[in-house]
């Protein structure tokens, strides 16, 4: 799965390799869909599910789910980094804010 997951994650991918082992992190396959790297932070003010990562096809499905996740888990917060930048388009229309850091977009939502 990290062959998968590479282009995405880049340098990082070690450190995501050894979060993912040590519990911080999960990796899903979602069928028809690829594959993500998720992280549940659990920061006093404000639990955030945060996606990692993610390859694959036809996001969009996906996307709307991830606020259900998040709520289920217990999260207020859902974000989305990304080094993409068509990927602002496409979570505007889902009600994403964004905001800068680094090299990299950091999308984010209020799970209702």
């Amino acid at each position: 799965m990290a062959a998968i997951l590479k282009p995405a994650l880049g340098d990082d991918l070690p450190i995501i390799k050894d979060e993912i082992q040590a519990g911080a992190c999960e990796c899903w396959h979602i069928r028809d869909h690829g594959y993500m790297v998720t992280r549940l932070e659990n920061n006093p003010a404000s639990k955030t599910l945060v996606i990692v990562a993610g390859v694959g096809q036809k996001a969009r499905p996906v996307f709307e789910i991830m606020p259900k996740v998040a709520k289920a888990n217990g999260a207020k917060w859902l974000r989305v980094h990304s080094k993409r930048k068509g990927m602002a388009r496409y979570l505007y229309g889902l009600g994403y804010s964004q905001t800068w850091a680094d090299n990299e977009t950091i999308f984010f939502k209020r799970v209702q």
